[in-house]
Formats: C-alpha cells, sequence, structure tokens
C-alpha cells in the first residue's frame, strides 16, 4: 500500500495532469512522475552523500567504507600529504584524521559530481570544502576524488589538486 505522502502526490499528479490535458499541453502520466520521486539513489549518489556526511562531521572514520584494501590510493594534493604518492587505506585515514582535527565544516559542496560512469567505468567526485579552526579563521580547500568500481563497490582511487 502506498504511503500517505506518495498517494497524495499521485492525486496531484493526476489533477495537474487532467487541467493540462483540458488546456492542451502534455505531461508524463501522473504515475511516472510520482514514480520519478522514489527512484533510489545511485550508488554514485550514495558515496557522495557519504563524503557529504564525513566532510560535514569531520570523521575520517565514515570515509573507511570507501578506502580501497586493495589498492593503493594516488594522493596528489597538498591538501592531505606533503608529497605526491600512493598510500595505503590505513594511511590515508590518519591523512584525513589530521585534515579534520580541530576542525569544523562550514561548508560542504560537491562540485558538479558525475551522476554515473565515464566510458572508461570511472568517475569523478570534485569538492569544495570550507573549514573553521574554531576562530574568525576560515580554510577552503578544492580537490577532486577519482572513483572507480571494484567488487561491485566504488571506491577512492586518486585524490587529486582541482585546477
Amino acid at each position: 500500500m502506498p504511503s500517505t505522502s506518495l498517494s497524495n502526490k499521485l492525486i496531484v499528479a493526476t489533477v495537474v495532469s487532467l487541467l493540462a490535458t483540458m488546456v492542451g499541453l502534455e505531461l508524463s502520466p501522473p504515475q511516472a512522475l510520482a514514480a520519478e520521486e522514489t527512484t533510489p539513489p545511485s550508488p554514485l549518489m550514495k558515496l557522495q552523500a557519504q563524503v557529504e556526511r564525513a566532510f560535514g562531521r569531520c570523521d575520517a572514520a565514515m570515509l573507511r567504507p570507501i578506502l580501497s584494501r586493495r589498492f593503493k590510493t594516488l594522493v596528489a594534493t597538498r591538501v592531505l600529504a606533503p608529497s605526491d604518492g600512493y598510500y595505503a587505506a590505513d594511511q590515508l585515514l590518519i591523512l584525513f584524521e589530521r585534515l579534520f582535527e580541530g576542525r569544523t565544516t562550514v561548508r560542504f559542496k560537491a562540485i558538479s559530481a558525475d551522476s554515473k560512469p565515464r566510458g572508461d567505468g570511472r568517475a569523478s567526485l570534485p569538492i569544495r570544502w570550507i573549514s573553521s579552526d574554531g576562530g574568525q579563521s576560515h580554510t577552503e580547500v578544492t580537490f577532486v576524488l577519482m572513483l572507480a568500481r571494484y567488487d561491485g563497490d566504488w571506491q577512492i582511487r586518486e585524490i587529486r589538486d582541482l585546477k
């Protein structure tokens, strides 16, 4: 049985569709409109939400499930590491803990993230993160998470400066 919210949306969509038909407009059927709103988020959108929560709470542990245990991750940004290199998941957690230490998020934004994989099976998640150290000072950093799918799960494969 549909929820009250979904039933109300279906009723409204039906009324709008009938009114539109009366004035000569063509709209999607009400069931299609209601179904669009109940479509579950894609795996990439779920990963983006997980990254947003981790940065919003400055909680490195929330990133653990999307760090590869199988491969080292390329880090090519001074935001996280003093030099470019490949880092294991545990090392990345330490780098993120250091990044988040003593900071609170002022604003986090994914900038034009891929909603589906590119032709090479990868996706990107450009990030703009503004944080505060508790005082008046705000720090803004931008970088991009390059994502790839392994064993059915999306994982961070590279972290690079956003150019």
